[in-house]
């Protein structure tokens, strides 16, 4: 499917800020594919009201209040979307590590942001973002650091956005 118009979604270089959004708020690091999870949730705030989430998270959701970024675009199914998200993310990834900005742990799966290393630019463009959508930044945290993204209950699981059956947990 050839695309005529600009989104966000699928633009590699929004990816990689995104992500390094992300992991600046995830102090100890996030496994690469709950990152994926919430690097959507990150792009379209709307789809975390249909999220199974705890009580606690659940307020705070409410409380975004969160509206399409994107109301005149007409896009496929969140599934189908992160689906279609995955090469541009993969990209922005494959760059973040290649460029020694980020470590992943080959055993774990786990990322992290090499802060000394990060351009202070982006830096400084990622923290004014996450300043200024503080209260999503925070749930992402929390979303994050309470759900593994594997299993039955996982991120993966409860955003509907991927198959959970085959995860080994």
């Amino acid at each position: 499917m050839t695309q005529l118009v600009y989104h966000p979604a699928f633009d590699p270089y929004n990816a990689l800020l995104r992500t390094c959004r992300l992991l600046d708020e995830m102090a100890g690091g996030i496994d690469v594919t709950a990152l994926r999870v919430l690097d959507f949730l990150l792009l379209f705030p709307e789809h975390l009201a249909s999220v199974r989430l705890s009580p606690a998270l659940k307020g705070a959701v409410r409380r975004l209040k969160a509206q399409p970024r994107f109301p005149y675009d007409r896009l496929p199914t969140p599934r189908a979307l992160f689906r279609r998200m995955a090469a541009p993310y993969e990209a922005a990834v494959q760059t973040l590590v290649s460029r020694g900005l980020v470590d992943v742990d080959d055993k774990t799966g786990i990322m992290r942001l090499n802060e000394g290393v990060v351009p202070p630019l982006l830096m400084s463009l990622a923290k004014l973002r996450n300043k200024e959508e503080a209260d999503l930044m925070s749930v992402l945290q929390q979303l994050g650091s309470q759900y593994s993204a594997y299993g039955p209950d996982g991120l993966k699981d409860r955003s509907h956005l991927d198959e959970f059956l085959y995860d080994a947990v």
